[in-house]
């Protein structure tokens, strides 16, 4: 159910949801551990709306 809820919430849900015990054996702060699921979809989301606008422009409406 956890899974689930996780990967429902977004592309990076499931990653922060398994980074609790890779941040804890590494010895990261689990906040600066996240940062990048965050980052990684945040360029997602970015580099999908330029590439769906270059496609409209190039392919037409």
């Amino acid at each position: 159910m956890v899974v689930r809820q996780s990967a429902g919430g977004g592309p990076a849900g499931l990653v922060v949801h398994r980074l609790g015990g890779t941040a804890e054996r590494g010895r990261v702060p689990l906040e600066r551990a996240t940062g990048l699921p965050g980052v990684i979809e945040r360029l997602a989301s970015t580099v999908g709306l330029v590439a769906g606008g270059s496609l409209v422009a190039l392919l037409g409406p």
